[in-house]
């Protein structure tokens, strides 16, 4: 069997990235500014409302897979939080915003153990849930994502997302994407 090693992000993980990254989300200019951020700051990110976390997936010495999740950053920006509020949503919701592995070495748990570890970070640090999206026409990251724990959300469907005693109502809008959720307790 084969043994994944997870890992925080460091210096020397900016090819990587590079390249791993455009898989889950096509934008290069991104990736770019990931990996040079990863490049300088040893893999310490932050953001303003809390840690930028870049987690690197090793398989018989290759980097194979990679998770970012940063704090709810939209979220954050679209309800008139007072100051406890901002940080109370920070510190109790994370948003994954990707999950790539190379395409050699899928359907062997990497994305899963690239989840599960980020979900023990995720509660040491005193988070409630994590969140997620991803593209309405790819129904097998559905079915994934159903199968990891996370409640399913319609494309275009309201929800009510309980979190730090609030209930915010969220939605796709019109994005072309679902939106998941789950609760770390």
């Amino acid at each position: 069997m084969t043994t994944h090693v997870i890992r925080p992000a460091r210096t020397g993980d900016g090819d990587t990235i590079r390249r791993l990254m455009p898989l889950a989300f096509d934008d290069a200019a991104m990736a770019n500014a990931l990996a040079d951020g990863v490049e300088r700051n040893n893999g310490e990110i932050r953001h303003a409302y809390g840690p930028i976390d870049v987690l690197i997936c090793e398989s018989e010495d290759q980097r194979v897979g990679m998770l970012l999740a940063q704090p709810p950053i939209d979220l954050l920006e679209r309800f008139a939080f007072s100051p406890i509020q901002l940080v109370t949503v920070a510190q109790q919701l994370v948003s994954v915003e990707i999950v790539a592995v190379d395409p050699a070495h899928r359907r062997q748990g990497i994305g899963r153990a690239l989840m599960e570890e980020f979900e023990t970070i995720a509660r040491a640090r005193g988070a409630a849930k994590l969140s997620l999206s991803f593209p309405e026409k790819d129904p097998d990251l559905a079915s994934w994502y159903a199968k990891q724990g996370y409640q399913i959300i319609e494309a275009r469907a309201e929800f009510d997302l309980e979190i730090g005693g609030m209930i915010l109502p969220v939605s796709d809008g019109d994005s072309g994407h679902i939106l998941a959720f789950k609760d770390l307790g």
